[in-house]
């Protein structure tokens, strides 16, 4: 996730071995599910998916990536200048 932290956008840059069902969650910082993204399935190869951050309130957020088998969370600073 680029860049972190972020105030306008973020992204997240990825890269699937196989088509793959594609979910990215947002959670806050007390689990709560804030909003799913894709929910699609794509294509085998590489991918950038920008979330516009500009409607979240400045915090750290978790950033959940689901593609088929393969899951992987990060951390997420918001800030607003």
């Amino acid at each position: 996730v680029y860049p972190n932290p972020a105030s306008v956008t973020a992204s997240i840059k990825y890269f699937l071995r196989a088509s793959s069902n594609v979910v990215i969650n947002v959670y806050n910082e007390t689990g709560k599910l804030l909003e799913s993204f894709l929910k699609e399935r794509q294509a085998a190869g590489s991918h950038v998916y920008v979330i516009k951050t500009s409607s979240f309130k400045p915090g750290v957020y978790v950033i959940a990536f689901n593609a088929g088998n393969y899951s992987k969370t990060e951390k997420l600073i918001i800030q607003h200048e």
